[in-house]
């Protein structure tokens, strides 16, 4: 994730490492899509719940500086052209809490994303409202994330990244070392490679709470949402 030149990328290397230690499986997580989620959170929270997002996630949504690397990496991901990479986050908050519109607006303009009050009670209107928004998004490639027998809203949609080590067996040398790993290293001189990368499908779902609760978070409750739009 990329804020700017300076960004600290502790965060990305927390949440992977702590998912290592407790999967034995191959799966995969994108720290950005829960990231947004949080500076999104972030951006409404107030007390010890902003200030323990904003010390996890390295993020301040009062400065501006931030808020405008977040959106320009929005847009440069949207913007690519060579292949179709498109970040798309949006909130549904119960539709009985009233959402104050200067956070509505910061949504928009930081994230570029809206929120939405919806019936949660009725899951499977809710379930519907949410799979046909995200298969719109996702041009009908992903046409569920959300069962219409579950009524709990806090669901994780995760894009996938591939890491690739030099040897055949060096995954583990990544998976150890990824603090180490700087993305000011992918600037030096380029060259090709021959790369295979078989077709294939995986889906795997995580509890975020633990190992957010390991890095810091422990007051986020997003059932107490109302402690966000004060």
């Amino acid at each position: 994730m990329i804020i700017n030149e300076n960004h600290d990328h502790n965060y990305e290397i927390s949440i992977c490492k702590k998912i290592i230690s407790s999967n034995t499986k191959n799966f995969v997580i994108s720290p950005l899509s829960a990231a947004l989620v949080l500076m999104m959170a972030a951006c409404g929270a107030g007390g010890e719940n902003a200030e323990e997002m904003k010390s996890v996630l390295h993020f301040d949504p009062d400065n501006s500086v931030h808020r405008t690397g977040i959106y320009s990496m929005i847009e440069m991901f949207n913007a690519i052209q060579a292949s179709e990479v498109k970040l798309a986050n949006k909130m549904y908050i119960a539709k009985d809490i009233e959402i104050d519109p200067d956070y509505i607006n910061l949504i928009k303009t930081t994230f570029n994303s809206s929120i939405e009050n919806i019936e949660f009670k009725n899951s499977a209107e809710t379930a519907q409202a949410i799979n046909q928004w995200c298969a719109e998004q996702t041009h009908q490639r992903i046409e569920e994330i959300i069962d219409p027998g579950n009524n709990h809203p806090y669901e994780y949609l995760m894009n996938m990244i591939v890491i690739l080590p030099n040897e055949i067996d060096g995954l583990d040398i990544i998976e150890n070392n990824l603090e180490k790993m700087e993305p000011s290293a992918v600037k030096g001189t380029p060259y090709q490679v021959r790369l295979f990368l078989p077709k294939f499908k995986i889906e795997n779902q995580f509890d975020l709470k633990i190992p957010l609760n390991q890095m810091g978070i422990w007051l986020l409750h997003f059932k107490t949402m109302l402690t966000f739009l004060e």
